[in-house]
């Protein structure tokens, strides 16, 4: 019995990949684990971008996966290859965690890659999802962008079977010339680049309208309009017309031919009402139907971390009228409540620096993965600053909620800046010595005039949540 995760790598295998990278989240990296087990996660998402369409420039088919909220981090490097075009493929995998199983907030990755104007395609099944990974690199090739497969809460339950293509692919990449007129996105360059891309996104509306739009005949009154799977992995619709939608754009025509053959249309989607802003879009005078669209489910429940309970009973003691300010981690609500401000995945320190500069004082709680995310250049920014603040590092050299993927720089590996006060100190749950060092090192970061470091090495524990 395979997932949806099996027939992805297994199709970007077939299809030739040749080099991986992401940032874990939302079972992103299972994708990439499968296709190499030795994948390396990278620092951030927008440097694993960085580093997939590198790879494509030099001539080698190229995938990079990451979670919806990490195409914010990706955007403004995915946006730019949008408009230099790839050399060999390049495939973005998104795992649209829609229901907010393990992201901040709900966000939906489809106006994204409409906006861009690139090619996104959400599989209904194992069998479309193997067919279309498999095929990918050579259509990203052929219409010279990058090409995005996402999958969602609902597509992460299908289990199944699908049929491998044995045919051989066209192996033999022909690489682009590069020139600068193609891939040094600048100004000087733009009126050609822009008149380019406006070519390429007539290219992929076309070659959605001919391949990606299929429904049954019209039998009854009325249908439904599904995007991938639609909104429940087990859903049926009886007594209806069902025209199923895989990609970003929607084949224009065949949505409304379909609507003005029906008198009432359901909308099914996994994630916002992308599709249903879309009809709406392009009804005409000739489209007379009501339209409704499926609410989406939402079955998930959290619990506040209790781990390192009594480090944060430690920091909360130290705390007094200081905000403290957390990353994107497992312990960001935890059972304390210690933290007071969470912005987004790496931003805790700048945060930090926001309010030390207001309030004289701040403390900033960021996990080792959340703070290679930032980098340590923001160290010496605060520095330059001259800020007042404390960096807490709680370091289990790995990305603990993702599956243990080793950090991509051990902070041990870091040499933090003369001027910051650093000490490295050890915690375990009920060690009293411990906690106590942990306490007193936390004092003189309280008086401490500057930046000071505090790095508190955990262990990994058990990865049952």
């Amino acid at each position: 019995m395979s997932t949806i995760i099996d027939a992805i790598a297994t199709g970007l295998v077939d299809g030739g990949v040749k080099a991986a990278y992401g940032f874990p989240g939302f079972s992103s990296e299972k994708i990439l684990e499968k296709i190499n087990p030795n994948y390396t996660i990278s620092t951030n998402e927008r440097t694993a971008y960085a580093e997939a369409y590198g790879s494509s420039t030099a001539g080698s088919r190229s995938v990079v996966a990451f979670k919806n909220i990490g195409l914010n981090i990706a955007s403004d490097a995915y946006l730019h290859s949008v408009i230099s075009g790839v050399n060999a493929g390049l495939i973005v995998c998104i795992t649209d965690d829609i229901e907010v199983w393990g992201s901040q907030e709900h966000q939906d990755s489809r106006p994204l890659i409409d906006y861009y104007g690139g090619l996104l395609f959400e599989p209904d099944s194992l069998q479309a999802a193997y067919d279309f990974s498999r095929g990918a690199f050579e259509l990203s090739e052929d219409l010279d962008v990058p090409i995005v497969i996402r999958i969602t809460n609902q597509t992460l339950k299908l289990k199944g079977d699908f049929v491998k293509n044995e045919t051989p692919i066209k192996a033999d990449f022909v690489p682009r010339t590069i020139t600068p007129q193609k891939f040094v996105v600048h100004p000087y360059y733009y009126q050609q680049q822009s008149a380019n891309l406006a070519k390429k996104k007539i290219a992929i509306q076309k070659y959605v309208d001919d391949n990606h739009a299929k429904h049954d005949d019209k039998r009854y009154p009325n249908g439904v309009i599904k995007f991938g799977l639609g909104n429940n992995v087990n859903q049926t619709h009886k007594d209806l017309d069902v025209l199923s939608v895989n990609t970003v754009p929607a084949p224009r025509h065949t949505i409304e031919n379909f609507t003005r053959n029906h008198s009432e249309i359901i909308v099914s989607e996994s994630g916002d009402g992308w599709l249903y802003d879309q009809i709406m879009r392009i009804m005409t005078p000739a489209n007379h139907f009501m339209m409704q669209r499926e609410p989406p489910e939402h079955t998930i429940e959290f619990t506040k971390w209790t781990r390192y309970q009594d480090l944060f009973k430690v920091i909360n003691d130290i705390k007094g009228d200081s905000l403290i300010v957390g990353d994107i981690t497992q312990f960001t609500v935890e059972s304390e409540g210690v933290v007071d401000v969470a912005l987004s995945m790496g931003a805790s320190v700048p945060v930090a620096i926001g309010i030390a500069q207001s309030k004289s004082f701040a403390i900033a709680i960021v996990g080792d993965c959340s703070f290679n995310h930032e980098g340590l250049q923001i160290v010496y920014e605060a520095i330059n600053r001259g800020v007042n603040m404390c960096i807490i590092i709680i370091d289990n050299g790995v990305s603990w909620c993702t599956g243990a993927q080793v950090n991509a720089v051990p902070i041990n590996q870091i040499n933090f800046p003369d001027m910051a006060y650093f000490k490295k100190v050890a915690y375990d749950t009920g060690d009293i010595e411990l906690l106590s060092e942990i306490k007193n090192e936390l004092q003189k970061c309280r008086k401490y005039e500057g930046v000071s470091i505090i790095h508190i090495k955990v262990p990994i524990g058990s990865l049952a949540r």
